[in-house]
C-alpha cells in the first residue's frame, strides 16, 4: 500500500513543476529531475521530511484525490518510465494490477522473472519439458527425476502439477 496523504498548496504545486522536464521525452514522458528513491521513482519532498512518489504528486495535481489503498501506475508509449510524471501516462490500478504490471514489466526482481530469466533457476526450459514428458509416461517418478536434475522432489512436483514453469508448454 502507498499510505501518503496529498495535501498541497499553490505553492508547493509550482515548486513541483520546477523538478519536470516535460521537453526531453522522445515518448510525450514529462521527466523527474528532483530527489529519487529506488529503482528511480522520483521523490517530492514536503517540508524536508514527507517523500512522496512524485507520479502521484502529479495524478493527484491532474485528477484530484487518490483513493486509499490505490496505486498510481505507468503506462508511457516508449515503454516503463517509473522517472515519468506525465498524467496522461498514469492510471490507478489495485494492488493486484500493480504486482501484475510489475511483474509484466520486468520489475519483479529475482522471484518475478520467470524461467532462466530467474537467477535462481536450476533447470532450463527443455529439462523442464523433458521432466513433464518423462512424468507423462509414467516411466519415473518425482523422487527419481528429482535425481536425475539434481533438484529436490518440491520442485519436480511444481513442474509436472504446472505450478511452476507455467510458460512452458
Amino acid at each position: 500500500m502507498q499510505p501518503h496523504a496529498i495535501t498541497l498548496n499553490p505553492t508547493l504545486i509550482a515548486r513541483f513543476w520546477t523538478y519536470v522536464d516535460k521537453i526531453s521525452s522522445p515518448h510525450g514522458c514529462w521527466l523527474w529531475t528532483g530527489s529519487r528513491g529506488r529503482r528511480t521513482y522520483g521523490r517530492f519532498w514536503i517540508a524536508q521530511r514527507i517523500p512522496i512518489p512524485a507520479h502521484r504528486v502529479s495524478y493527484y495535481i491532474q485528477f484530484g484525490p487518490i483513493p486509499d489503498g490505490v496505486w498510481v501506475l505507468h503506462n508511457c508509449p516508449g515503454g516503463d518510465n517509473p522517472s515519468c510524471v506525465n498524467p496522461e501516462h498514469l492510471w490507478l490500478g489495485t494492488d493486484a494490477d500493480n504486482i501484475a504490471d510489475m511483474h509484466a514489466k520486468g520489475r519483479g526482481g529475482k522471484y518475478g522473472r520467470s524461467g532462466t530469466a530467474n537467477h535462481n533457476a536450476k533447470l532450463t526450459e527443455d529439462q523442464v519439458r523433458q521432466i513433464r514428458h518423462e512424468y507423462a509416461a509414467g516411466t519415473t517418478n518425482c523422487v527419481a527425476l528429482a535425481r536425475k536434475y539434481g533438484v529436490t522432489r518440491t520442485p519436480i512436483k511444481r513442474i509436472v502439477d504446472r505450478k511452476a514453469w507455467k510458460h512452458v508448454i
